[in-house]
């Protein structure tokens, strides 16, 4: 069973989706709290909350398509990394051979870079249902064969092929963090819904509004975390709709 973003918010996906617990690095972030709960154990992210989905059918309630054919990216101080990054590539965990396989790869330039993702498929060997069996009662999804791929980074690479850093797409306060990762779909899919948890001293509401399309997808995670009481009350939510004020980041392992 997965968890909605095992990476998130790496851009998230990661982007990309960027993981949960890894786009603040003091161990403990605002993403690694949410996800304590495993909040979609049937997903994984990226990228979960706010208000309790009522199921509207209106087509203005229905969250944008996350569909897109290449990643661009303009990296905060990226000159840094001029002369040293040669080439990014976008890898995902492949479950046959247990690690990281390149899926796509651009060119380093001037502090930033584009992958083309046009034409680029994925084999069942990088992917698993979003309906396990064991779904909340609260999450509906439109196509239960659907299958998905969400474990991405993005590293660049020095000329000898060697990791130099990762990148991830996101923007954080001290009681908030956004970001966006990236899912692979075999067949289109929304899922929508919301779960919530609790435990002694936190309690989360998590929401989500995905609309997949067949082949390569963004999605955006939010979130926040405030203190009720004796309790720490988090709200954060996963959606195809774009989510402003992103930045690009070199984070390095």
């Amino acid at each position: 069973m997965k968890i909605l973003s095992k990476q998130l918010a790496a851009g998230a996906n990661y982007g990309g989706a960027m993981e949960a617990d890894t786009i603040s690095k003091n161990g403990r972030s605002l993403k690694s709290r949410m996800s304590r709960g495993n909040v979609f154990k049937f997903m994984a992210v990226l990228l979960v909350v706010c208000f309790v989905y009522a199921g509207c059918n209106k087509d203005d309630d229905k969250p944008s398509s996350g569909s897109i054919d290449k990643i661009t990216a303009k990296v905060e101080n990226g000159s840094n990394y001029d002369g040293q990054i040669t080439k990014v590539q976008l890898v995902a965990w492949n479950n046959s051979t247990n690690k990281y396989v390149m899926i796509a790869e651009g060119t380093w330039s001037n502090g930033g870079f584009t992958i083309d993702l046009a034409g680029k498929t994925l084999s069942n060997d990088y992917l698993y249902k979003f309906d396990d069996g064991d779904m909340p009662s609260t999450v509906k999804i439109s196509n239960k064969d659907a299958k998905v791929c969400e474990d991405f980074r993005l590293v660049g690479v020095d000329e000898d092929g060697d990791d130099v850093t990762d990148f991830y797409y996101y923007k954080e306060d001290t009681n908030s963090e956004a970001g966006a990762g990236y899912f692979y779909v075999d067949s289109d899919v929304t899922i929508t819904g919301t779960e919530k948890h609790s435990e002694e001293d936190w309690e989360s509401t998590s929401t989500i509004k995905l609309n997949l399309k067949k082949g390569w997808n963004v999605t955006y995670y939010s979130g926040s975390c405030k203190e009720s009481g004796s309790k720490e009350v988090c709200t954060s939510t996963w959606t195809t709709n774009s989510v402003g004020g992103l930045k690009w980041h070199a984070e390095e392992w």
